[in-house]
């Protein structure tokens, strides 16, 4: 008996185990079945609420779907013609193959760096060159703006000018200079400056020897010193007419001069005032006639021939004799009457080209 009540004793966990598990099956049944009706409700209301495709649209889509494929087709048979690459230990054998090759031959690699700055500076360069020529053009473009609104010069009516045959200037002449620069005229007077210099020179001659030679049965032959000379004269400013005078070096030379230096200013006359029977150049020209063996000549600067005409004019009706030449020099110089000592050994002389120059002589 006592056996017995124990076997029915220990039934009784298996029979509840097993109640328990029916109740679990039960309980995922029913879960199971409320998703399956839940799914087929969505599936109904998606199929319902999907508009049916019409047969344009499956036609089109089909037609889609096959262009998809052909292109598959097409890639995939361009992916099986491309030949196997090499991996990467063929790869780095041919590298190390290259750079012996380029050991061997020494070959010079660029490098990227040094080149990509390189670029830059010329980029720069070339932008600045691109201004600078834009500067240009617009610079072209207002000159050729300014010459077209420029109206053309009136070339000056011609002027027929007859000189009489060429004479000689006359031995001991006195020789008076008149430069005629535009429409000015300027009287140069070498002759006074001349003297007064000498005067000058004359004065201090004793402090300025250098050295006396002995000369058998004649005078004795005196050098001057020529810096003391050029020095003494420096100390002495001279002017004659408004007209600067001075005494400059003559470093390979033995004879000094005395030079006229032109003022930049008016001159003695313009062009307007040899209109004036009154004028100061009729003045001169009165004044001037008057001297003993005098000889005008006339510098002439290219522009300002129409002046020397006129001065000319005046010139010949006093009867003075006259000459002229192109000269666009702005001073003149004549040689003094004493010696003086080379400060240089001159140089080598040039055998002379070209034709002499011609002869100072009167009209």
């Amino acid at each position: 008996m006592a056996k017995r009540r124990h076997g029915q004793e220990a039934e009784l966990p298996f029979v509840a185990l097993m109640d328990t598990m029916t109740n679990v099956v039960g309980v995922l049944t029913i879960v199971l079945v409320m998703m399956g009706i839940s799914i087929a409700s969505a599936v109904k209301k998606v199929l319902t609420d999907i508009p049916p495709a019409t047969e344009a649209q499956v036609a089109e889509a089909q037609a889609a779907i096959n262009k998809t494929k052909a292109e598959i087709a097409a890639t995939t048979k361009k992916v099986a013609a491309i030949p196997n690459l090499p991996d990467k230990g063929d790869i780095d054998a041919e590298l190390i193959k290259l750079e012996a090759q380029v050991k061997e031959k020494n070959i010079k690699l660029f490098d990227l760096p040094v080149l990509t700055k390189e670029m830059a500076a010329k980029s720069g360069d070339l932008s600045k060159q691109e201004t600078e020529l834009s500067n240009l053009i617009s610079e072209r473009d207002r000159l050729r703006a300014l010459l077209e609104a420029t109206p053309a010069a009136k070339t000056p009516d011609s002027k027929i000018v007859r000189i009489p045959n060429s004479r000689d200037i006359p031995e001991g002449a006195n020789i008076y200079h008149c430069f005629v620069r535009n429409d000015q005229i300027y009287f140069v007077d070498l002759i006074t400056a001349k003297e007064m210099v000498m005067r000058e020179f004359d004065r201090e001659e004793r402090n300025l020897v250098k050295q006396k030679i002995k000369v058998p049965k004649a005078k004795d032959r005196v050098i001057y010193d020529q810096n003391k000379v050029v020095g003494f004269f420096s100390t002495k400013p001279m002017e004659i007419r408004g007209q600067k005078v001075t005494v400059p070096a003559n470093r390979f030379g033995s004879r000094l001069a005395v030079r006229i230096d032109l003022p930049s200013g008016p001159g003695d006359a313009s062009l307007a005032d040899m209109e004036n029977p009154k004028g100061r150049f009729h003045a001169l020209a009165y004044k001037l006639s008057s001297f003993p063996k005098v000889v005008l000549l006339f510098q002439v600067n290219p522009d300002g021939f129409a002046t020397y005409l006129k001065a000319r004019e005046i010139a010949d009706r006093y009867r003075i004799p006259c000459g002229w030449e192109i000269n666009g020099n702005t001073a003149v110089s004549s040689p003094l009457d004493f010696e003086v000592n080379r400060l240089e050994d001159p140089p080598p002389g040039k055998p002379p080209t070209g034709p002499p120059p011609p002869k100072r002589q009167l009209d």
